[in-house]
């Protein structure tokens, strides 16, 4: 279905404009559903393909370590170069680089609290949330507490409850110090100045409203049908608004739009429906995760037009398909 749709808008729309680059471009957000489907046909050994996949992250997070660390040893470039603050090595689309640090380690930490138990557990997440403060992105920091926690809440409750009374804890205990650090003081500011709206989207919100704006007084009707050309989008828009539903919506049409999140949301739905009630627990964790992803791909993009993104999020989805299996399995 999306290949018949990239043929049209390769077909119909501004053909000239829609070169190899463009192609390049839309073929972003086949990775996820090509790549998933892909990885999940080989049904006759999934333990064999669960090793694989975990090899794969494994070699992706030690490389993450290690460019993080050449970060905070002064190598590469900040996260923040106007401020000096937080660090993402030699890669230099934070925002991307966060998300994929996101879903590494929900791998990770996922497997290691259902292989290897509670320790082991929470001396990866400190590292993890020590390594997500030398990032000092909104994502990363947040993200890790958040993610810990659902880890915790649904596969070890005891330990959920210790991690939200430390969080607790520190939070009244250092209140000054939390709200002095940047990206809180950054959040706080925007909120006083322009709303919660604003402080969410770091700004994004006027973009948003500009590109809503040009999709609906300056596009044809065959335009909002099959989307604009990469190069038109950015005449009209400047760029990319971070947002990737709206970014989506502009570029591939309300039906290019409604293909891609329909794939999206019928894989984490197909993932998440699981009839037999022991591994219902994973069946929930992950359909949370994924929700929690896309919201964030809604305030901070980098999700579904990211060739990263998209790589590593089919990778998640095939994590917890193989996942389901092994313990079904097992």
């Amino acid at each position: 279905m999306v290949l018949i749709f990239v043929t049209v808008s390769l077909t119909f729309i501004d053909f000239a404009n829609r070169s190899f680059e463009s192609l390049i471009f839309l073929s972003k957000f086949l990775l996820f559903p090509l790549l998933y489907y892909a990885l999940r046909s080989n049904k006759s050994n999934y333990k064999f393909s669960m090793r694989g996949l975990l090899y794969v992250v494994m070699l992706s997070t030690s490389i993450l370590f290690v460019n993080q660390f050449l970060g905070i040893f002064g190598y590469g470039k900040a996260t923040y170069v106007h401020l000096d603050i937080g660090t993402t090595g030699f890669y230099f689309d934070s925002n991307t680089y966060s998300l994929v640090f996101l879903i590494l380690q929900i791998i990770i930490l996922t497997e290691i609290i259902t292989a290897y138990g509670a320790t082991y557990w929470i001396f990866f997440f400190i590292g993890f949330f020590l390594l997500a403060l030398s990032i000092a992105t909104k994502s990363a920091m947040l993200g890790t507490l958040i993610f810990g926690l659902l880890s915790a809440y649904y596969f070890h409750k005891r330990i959920f409850y210790f991690l939200l009374l430390s969080i607790t804890v520190l939070i009244f205990s250092y209140v000054s110090v939390i709200v002095e650090f940047s990206q809180i003081s950054k959040f706080v500011l925007s909120y006083e100045n322009f709303g919660f709206n604003e402080a969410v989207l770091s700004g994004r919100g006027d973009r948003v409203e500009v590109a809503l704006g040009i999709f609906n007084s300056k596009l044809t009707m065959y335009e909002k049908i099959l989307g604009i050309s990469e190069s038109k989008l950015l005449s009209f828009n400047g760029g990319f608004t971070e947002n990737d539903f709206v970014d989506i919506l502009l570029s591939m049409g309300v039906l290019g739009c409604t293909m891609i999140y329909y794939i999206v949301f019928r894989i984490v739905i197909d993932r998440s429906i699981v009839k037999r009630t022991h591994n219902s627990h994973l069946a929930r964790f992950f359909f949370t995760v994924n929700v929690l992803l896309l919201f964030i791909s809604f305030t901070g993009g980098h999700l579904m037009l990211s060739s990263s993104g998209t790589i590593f999020f089919a990778l998640l989805n095939v994590y917890c398909s193989y996942k389901v299996k092994r313990d079904l399995i097992i």
